[in-house]
């Protein structure tokens, strides 16, 4: 067995005899199932939503170049740039450079925002970096 299956499940064998980790676990779950349950009954049809995200998806994956290219072609007509990468690394390199190179004139893409937020004052969320 390898090591990280071996770490796995001795970490497993620890939680599971902790009985409020069980407890908790437990709760999680049923807070999950019911919220399932509540998410499912505002459907008329359930089965029928889901074949429409299916079709949504399929649809979405196998025309992904088509819309990738619409996506570009409106980002850059809003003044946006598109970095198409090849690789995983090239994109990683790209945004790496993008992060650190500092342009005079050029401030990052932070907006402040003018709705009060309780998370906001709280300081859990800069001003600057609020994401509503």
């Amino acid at each position: 067995m390898t090591t990280p299956a071996r770490e796995f499940l001795q970490v497993a064998a620890e939680k599971s005899a902790n009985l409020s980790q069980r407890k908790a676990i437990r709760r999680a779950i049923d807070h999950y199932d019911a919220s399932a349950r509540s998410g499912r009954a505002r459907f008329a049809d359930w089965e029928a939503a889901r074949q429409r995200c299916h079709d949504i998806k399929w649809e979405a994956l196998n025309h992904l170049d088509k819309y990738l290219l619409e996506f570009e072609r409106n980002l850059k007509a809003r003044g946006g740039q598109v970095f198409w990468a090849e690789t995983a690394e090239d994109a990683r390199r790209y945004v790496t450079d993008l992060a650190t190179r500092k342009k005079p004139g050029i401030e990052p893409a932070t907006r402040r925002c003018a709705r009060p937020s309780s998370r906001r004052s709280s300081g859990t969320i800069p001003t600057s970096h609020c994401a509503c």
